[in-house]
């Protein structure tokens, strides 16, 4: 084992005698171990992906591919419970339709790198048996796919790094946190970033958050989910469930940004907020799910979900829908087209939309109280690019698609199936069926068809078109400098469904006393938290408006106490509809524009 010429020929030899003479790096060759299951012990590290010589400046797991296969109703890798980090990179574990896992941790600190895991009954599984101290566990490049059950289940405290993974084709979840545990006294935090969910047999991921069964003080989740696809995934693309609410010490701060979700058979974003949380949507897209784009349920809990910049088109569902619970929505640059069921409709706690916009929309906006966003005309068209019209996909042939009607549009132009990127054209057609170059792939029914307003291109921009109705069609400021309504309109912006290179911090409105919706009395102060820092005082006369039900401004009192506003009640008290409109002018002490919202004062009314 010290020379290439004396390599060990077995690898739990080889790990033995590493663990035995005190710890070590273990590097395998390129080739196939059949038949493994090896427990890695303390102090061990394996690195696959060497060619013969074992020169490292050689090293390419892709080129020289290391293979371990399974054995029946066993894991092919099993992590030493407990201990000091451990690091397993560069190898492909295969459980051949047999091995229980690929890759087996309890409590075990890991640094899991370029890893392919496929074919077990789990591909990773992370555990903790008893509710200890958070563990950290770093997963890179790391591709689960093809595995009977979960591509990656995750069960206990532990704080979780995901970065540039991918969750292919397993059997249910691809990625399950269920359940995701919070200590007494304990911060976990997950991170899912730049990671790929499609293709699987239930959600693409699934977070579920709860408190131990001995409740103590407090406990608490950060969960950031960001630049993720989830595609075409048999359930909800994303579903997160918030599942403590009978621990009120426990809570979560969470933000989704940059995300698309796309075709999937459930809703896009699916998030049931049963506790405390404060949480933000930005710069996200929902397109052509079966289900809703986004879809928010909770219990009791009084709250409200700050969605801005994004996009919600062409779902089988509404686009946004809020139902059961007390959970109020605040949309800003925002966009509804196209979904089958109606733009955002809130079922039970009103919502709000601020300088966003319906575009090829009917019942655009349910129980929604509107300022700055039109309903756009079908024509001329107010974006640079985007579709003209949409349909829904009933059944697929041969060659094309049957939808719920004849198309109104020209049959020359390029048309998108479940917003898969494809320009396709429309060979023939006759009445409400299609033929269609190239034929349709397999997609979930009922799907939507868009149809663009040229030949070459199925890629939207939502930029305003000069002579546009968004331009200045958004909510002015305080001191009357006018802002664009849409997902590209405002200071801050962007296109939905990806993050620049380098995210700007978010900073936005977390909570409200009273919250969303509840009763205020007449003299009563209104205090709004934030998150992502503390509100510039010097920013306060052209970032925050009182607003009555009219649409009308009141003169404003506002003052800091510590990080919270402080809006004390006008002369003649709050009335039913008032409302406090943030703007991007408000700035952070850092600098950071406020996310734009509108929040409801007491008894709101849309």
């Amino acid at each position: 084992g010290l020379t290439p010429e004396t390599a060990f020929p077995n690898l739990f030899i080889a790990v033995l005698t590493a663990n035995l003479a005190g710890g070590g790096n273990v590097f395998v060759a390129e080739g196939t171990f059949a038949g493994v299951s090896v427990p890695l012990l303390a102090e061990v590290h394996l690195y696959g992906g060497f060619a013969p010589g074992f020169d490292l400046a050689e090293r390419d797991p892709v080129a020289h591919e290391t293979v371990l296969t399974g054995l029946p109703n066993l894991n092919v890798l099993t992590l030493e419970v407990g201990g000091d980090l451990q690091r397993v990179d560069g190898l492909t574990l295969d459980g051949v339709g047999e091995a229980a896992t690929g890759l087996d941790l309890d409590r075990t600190p890991a640094q899991l790198t370029s890893l392919l895991i496929r074919g077990a009954s789990r591909g990773i599984r992370v555990r903790a048996a008893d509710f200890v101290a958070p563990t950290p566990v770093q997963l890179v490049d790391v591709e689960c796919r093809e595995n009977d059950l979960e591509g990656l289940s995750l069960a206990g405290p532990y704080d979780m790094s995901l970065e540039a993974c991918g969750f292919f084709n397993n059997g249910q979840e691809g990625l399950e946190c269920g359940t995701w545990i919070a200590p007494v006294g304990t911060v976990v935090q997950l991170s899912v970033r730049d990671c790929d969910f499609s293709g699987n047999g239930f959600e693409g991921l699934d977070v579920d958050l709860a408190a131990p069964l001995t409740l103590g003080a407090a406990g608490s989740f950060v969960l950031d989910i960001e630049d993720c696809k989830f595609e075409q995934n048999l359930a909800a693309g994303c579903l997160v469930d918030l599942d403590y609410e009978a621990a009120p010490g426990w809570s979560t701060s969470f933000r989704i940004r940059g995300c698309l979700s796309r075709g999937n058979l459930g809703a896009g974003y699916a998030l049931d907020l049963d506790g405390a949380f404060d949480g933000v949507l930005h710069r996200i897209a929902a397109n052509a799910n079966v289900g809703d784009g986004l879809s928010v349920t909770s219990e009791s809990y009084a709250d409200h979900l700050v969605v801005s910049a994004s996009a919600f088109v062409g779902n089988q569902g509404a686009g946004v829908r809020s139902t059961f619970g007390n959970i109020g929505l605040a949309l800003s640059h925002c966009l509804v087209s196209g979904n089958a069921d109606g733009g955002v409709r809130a079922e039970s706690a009103p919502a709000t939309a601020m300088s966003s916009a319906s575009h090829l929309q009917a019942a655009p906006f349910t129980q929604v109280g509107l300022r700055g966003t039109p309903l756009l005309p079908a024509s001329p068209l107010p974006f640079q690019y985007a579709p003209v019209e949409f349909r829904s996909v009933l059944g697929l042939t041969a060659d094309g698609v049957v939808l719920d009607a004849a198309l109104q549009s020209e049959s020359t132009l390029a048309v998108e199936l479940a917003a898969d990127e494809v320009v396709r054209s429309i060979v023939s057609g006759a009445g409400a069926q299609l033929s269609l170059s190239p034929p349709p792939a397999a997609m979930f029914l009922p799907s939507t068809l868009a149809v663009f307003p040229a030949t070459g291109s199925v890629s939207e921009d939502y930029t305003p078109r000069a002579g546009s109705a968004l331009i200045g069609a958004g909510v002015i400021t305080p001191s009357g400098a006018p802002v664009d309504a849409g997902p590209r309109g405002g200071d801050v912006q962007g296109q939905p469904g990806v993050e620049d290179m380098t995210p700007l911090p978010l900073f936005y409105a977390s909570r409200t006393v009273p919250a969303w919706d509840q009763a205020i009395s007449p003299s009563q102060e209104f205090r709004i938290g934030f998150e992502g820092g503390t509100p510039d005082a010097a920013t306060l006369l052209d970032g925050v408006a009182l607003i009555d039900g009219a649409g009308v401004a009141w003169p404003l009192n506002a003052t800091l106490d510590g990080g919270t506003l402080v809006v004390s009640a006008p002369a003649a008290g709050w009335a039913a509809g008032d409302r406090i409109e943030l703007h991007a002018t408000l700035l952070s002490e850092a600098g950071t524009p406020c996310l734009p919202s509108s929040l409801p004062v007491g008894l709101f009314q849309p």
